[in-house]
């Protein structure tokens, strides 16, 4: 119970080095999916991906974990918000990363911002133009305040939703629905319980929905992956942990029947963990996810997940990868055609070193 207090106390993987923590390079870590035997159906063939180090010019982004990334599509352009680099500094800083010039920028916004956090929420608003920001952790306190950054006036706006909102919380989830304009929300720890609510936040409306899915949903949790999937147009959800477990299950929610659905994989899955992310690559119609972290291991595998044949597989790589590693920020940049990853923490080392995946 300690080692989950100081787990979820920092929704960070700096405290697995504390707890006898391994890295895996895993290889062999294809744990049986549900159905409780060896792949019976794969996803066709996919092409070899290749990690690629950016190596940016001048000067970075602090060495941290739990910061997020958004992409802005038509540019390309990269935008990054917050992270805690150990003890009791979290970042309350956002950066701009050009594929032009392979350069970071402090942005410094004019006026008030969002309080220094990590474990928050970003999510980018396309058809307003702006990146949305949900709760987070300071080492104090927990958050449920919902900011609007504009890249174009360099500017944040403190949203103050009408009506009803989550409750504060971090290491939850947030990605954008294109079909209703939407972003949807999952999950998340309060300091004394996880959450496995559903809710909308509705950007033209400025209202969070709490959505009270019909029948199944996942248990409560943290610390999730989760990111929409286009071709199927359901959001997928793997893994996260709780005060009593973690997990390993894949689950679909359809954001139009308001349904959540247990996936139930056959064959080999990702093994139990918390702290990774995935992202959507629609160039060959699968997840993306990468990493994550147990109580015993830190990971650097990547793996696919096929939406359509509900099945995941282990990446053909022809060459280096992002060392093992947790709470690491992940984003699809449509520009570039590519993965990119940033920052994390492989127990005791922070990172803030910039990724790309590309085929």
């Amino acid at each position: 119970m300690g080692a989950r207090f100081l787990i979820v106390a920092f929704l960070l993987a700096c405290l697995l080095a504390t707890t006898g923590l391994a890295c895996s390079q895993e290889e062999s870590d294809t744990a049986t999916g549900a159905a409780g035997s060896p792949a019976e159906t794969t996803p066709a063939t996919l092409p070899p991906a290749d990690w690629q180090s950016l190596a940016p010019t001048g000067a970075l982004p602090s060495a941290c974990l739990g910061a997020t990334l958004v992409c802005l599509p038509t540019e390309g352009r990269l935008l990054l918000f917050g992270g805690w680099a150990g003890g009791g500094v979290y970042s309350g800083s956002i950066w701009a990363y050009d594929p032009a010039t392979n350069a970071w920028t402090d942005l410094g916004p004019r006026g008030v911002g969002p309080a220094p956090r990590a474990a928050h929420a970003f999510a980018y608003d396309p058809i307003g133009g702006k990146a949305i920001l949900f709760g987070g952790f300071d080492g104090v306190s927990y958050y449920n305040d919902t900011w609007a950054y504009d890249p174009a006036a360099n500017s944040w706006t403190s949203l103050l939703p009408a009506g009803s909102v989550p409750a504060k919380r971090s290491g939850h989830s947030l990605a954008y629905d294109p079909d209703s304009g939407r972003m949807i929300l999952f999950g998340g720890w309060n300091g004394r319980v996880d959450y496995n609510d559903t809710w909308a936040y509705d950007p033209a409306a400025n209202t969070w929905t709490n959505l009270m899915p019909r029948g199944p949903r996942p248990a409560a949790r943290d610390s999730q992956a989760l990111a929409y999937d286009a071709g199927n147009k359901m959001m997928i959800l793997f893994g996260g942990w709780s005060t009593q477990r973690e997990f390993q299950d894949t689950w679909a929610y359809d954001p139009a029947a308001n349904v959540w659905t247990d996936l139930a994989p056959a064959g080999s899955v990702p093994s139990s963990r918390a702290l990774a992310q995935m992202v959507h690559d629609p160039g060959v119609q699968r997840m993306v996810l990468f990493g994550g972290g147990s109580g015993t291991e830190v990971y650097d595998g990547t793996w696919h997940f096929d939406g359509a044949a509900k099945t995941w597989s282990m990446t053909d790589l022809t060459g280096p990868s992002p060392s093992s590693r947790t709470g690491y920020a992940l984003v699809y940049d449509p520009k570039g055609e590519r993965v990119v990853l940033f920052g994390g923490s492989g127990g005791t080392t922070f990172f803030n070193d910039l990724w790309v995946l590309t085929r």
